[in-house]
């Protein structure tokens, strides 16, 4: 192979390096990723239920996990025991899922759907909500009767609710004895990358706010910086060769 001396032959030799120079840092960066944490599932209830509740409103307060700053909810589960109904008739009636912040009652979310006995799960996790502590996750009956959560005795964590913001009451005002409500939920821990907008209770999610999913990849800051130094020695590089081969010229 013959090397080419001209000028406009070094030129191509230089621009030529250059970017390959740049391919080879590109391709070797996307090794580097930040990965998040998977979906997790928050769970009071010991799976197994010893009777159920029925109320319009019940819910379970929840805590994001511990060492996490910031958590996005992806999805809500009931486990249904009684159907409500709408007054003199066997039609199911809608049921309204809130989210509500740390205090109880400021809401993040809500959403309506129709019910079903057994494990009703809601997803979530189009609506965006992340929160950085505490928050509610509940159910309302939009019929004329309750809807029914199973629930368990062992080991309660009195965090579970009737009644709906600004009056949440223990079931065991009423039942005797204190008890975990049968709803689960699932979080995923989100990376801020910069000040985000809170809200009181929890935080409503903004674009700057990126929840990864487990194995995606992301290019991170100092990788990004990397690249742009390599750039900015390249394209002094090419200055340096042009000035070279107009001196020989010259």
């Amino acid at each position: 192979m013959n090397l080419v001396t001209t000028k406009d032959g070094f030129f191509n030799i230089t621009v030529a390096s250059v970017a390959i120079l740049l391919v080879l840092t590109l391709a070797s960066s996307s090794i580097a990723v930040v990965k998040a944490s998977p979906g997790e599932w928050i769970v009071y209830d010991d799976d197994e239920s010893d009777g159920g509740f029925v109320s319009k409103h019940l819910g379970v307060k929840f805590s994001i996990p511990a060492g996490w700053n910031k958590a996005k909810i992806l999805t809500v589960k009931f486990y249904v025991n009684e159907l409500p109904f709408i007054y003199s008739s066997t039609d199911i009636a809608q049921v309204r899922v809130h989210v509500y912040g740390a205090n109880g009652h400021t809401e993040l979310s809500s959403l309506e759907t129709t019910p079903y006995q057994g494990w009703l799960t809601v997803d979530l996790s189009g609506q965006n909500i992340v929160v950085d502590g505490d928050f509610y996750l509940t159910i309302e009956s939009l019929g004329e009767t309750g809807v029914g959560i199973w629930f368990d005795v062992e080991n309660p964590d009195y965090r579970s609710y009737y009644g709906g913001p600004g009056s949440w009451s223990p079931p065991s005002l009423i039942i005797g004895v204190p008890v975990d409500l049968m709803i689960r939920a699932e979080v995923e821990q989100v990376q801020t990358h910069v000040e985000d907008k809170t809200a009181v209770g929890g935080t409503i999610l903004t674009p700057q706010e990126i929840s990864i999913p487990e194995g995606s990849t992301a290019l991170s800051v100092p990788i990004l910086a990397y690249i742009l130094s390599l750039a900015t020695v390249a394209l002094a590089a090419l200055v340096i060769s042009r000035n070279f081969m107009k001196k020989n010229n010259g």
